[in-house]
């Protein structure tokens, strides 16, 4: 890739995330301040991208989880009040749907965030 190439995606770059700023209804020109370029990158590009690492990172680490051959163990014995040993399980098992709607809840807010700032 040669030095105008890359000169070139990076002025998509910015392309996309001045669109992207418009499009949300902020104007972002060259009367904006200095310090407002970093914020905004970290808004709209750095945070996303953040979230889907830590989404991919899960997605390996089950897919890693499951490829691996367990030989059958025997059951753990339970402990206080038929509570399982470990404390991910244990709140899985009694609270997965509220679980599942945290996060949903926690994704449909992120736009509503990024337009209050």
């Amino acid at each position: 890739m040669s030095h105008s190439e890359v000169i070139g995606c990076w002025d998509g770059y910015y392309i996309a995330v001045h669109d992207l700023v418009l499009f949300f209804g902020y104007p972002y020109d060259d009367a904006v301040e200095d310090w407002v370029y970093p914020i905004i990158h970290l808004i709209f590009v750095l945070t996303p991208a953040l979230l889907l690492a830590v989404l991919l990172s899960f997605v390996i680490r089950r897919l890693i989880e499951r490829s691996r051959w367990l030989p059958l163990q025997e059951p753990q014995v339970s402990t206080a009040r038929g509570l399982d040993p470990s404390l991910f399980n244990t709140v899985l098992k009694y609270s997965r749907e509220q679980q599942v709607l945290m996060i949903i809840l926690s994704l449909v807010a992120m736009p509503i965030m990024y337009l209050t700032l």
